[in-house]
């Protein structure tokens, strides 16, 4: 059984919305939901420091996260379940996806891959983020996204 996530409000986003770089972590860890922004711990702190050895400011960057919420045990894989779980549970959520965001291309069958973990599938419940970030993405219009 997959865990709650820690966080009921998303991560937002943070940095300009036109910005030419946009970096896209994985999820928040603990003191990004404190502080809700995204990379402002210790990871944070590397990508500060990477931006200034190649002359960019963090307020030039576009950062967010693929899932917004954190997991109790810091891991995304939590949050998952069993491929098996998720194909019954996006058959009771596919509507509900569709109505949602009528112009995102939502497939018959649960078809995204495993998250870091092999087995570990995000629930139907947060597949609502995926044309979010994609329109996040296609807003900012980056020259370079960085994963």
């Amino acid at each position: 059984m997959a865990h709650e996530p820690v966080n009921k409000i998303p991560v937002p986003p943070s940095g300009p919305k036109n910005a030419d770089i946009m970096i896209v972590g994985e999820a928040p860890a603990k003191a990004e939901v404190d502080k809700m922004m995204p990379f402002v711990g210790g990871a944070g702190q590397e990508l500060n420091d990477w931006l200034e050895i190649a002359g960019l400011s963090r307020n030039h960057v576009r950062v967010t996260n693929v899932i917004p919420w954190r997991s109790p045990t810091n891991k995304v894989a939590d949050l998952c379940y069993k491929k098996k779980e998720v194909d019954q549970q996006y058959q009771d959520w596919k509507e509900t996806l569709r109505e949602k965001h009528p112009a995102f291309p939502w497939p018959e069958k649960y078809t995204w891959p495993h998250i870091g973990t092999a087995g570990a599938y995000l629930p139907p419940r947060y597949l609502y983020r995926l044309p979010e970030l994609a329109d996040e993405i296609r807003e900012a219009d980056p020259n370079i996204i960085i994963p």
